[in-house]
């Protein structure tokens, strides 16, 4: 209520949805390293590319986003 107050919701939030985003691209392209979904494979099999990808960027939303969320209440 204070920040609504204060006027300083809106980029409080603004500032935690840059961090995800940020968060969720960073975990997105270190799993597709690891897991070797590169350029190479989307010339090769766009559609496996494209599964690997979704499934990737799946798998890092679940990594990121609840900790980030809700912070030690998951504990």
């Amino acid at each position: 209520d204070l920040m609504l107050l204060e006027g300083t919701l809106h980029s409080h939030l603004a500032d935690v949805d840059a961090e995800a985003r940020q968060m969720v691209t960073d975990t997105v392209n270190q799993m597709a390293s690891q897991q070797d979904v590169d350029e190479a494979l989307k010339r090769a099999d766009p559609l496996d590319w494209a599964g690997s990808m979704n499934a990737i960027k799946n798998a890092a939303e679940e990594a990121v986003l609840p900790g980030l969320l809700y912070g030690d209440a998951l504990e």
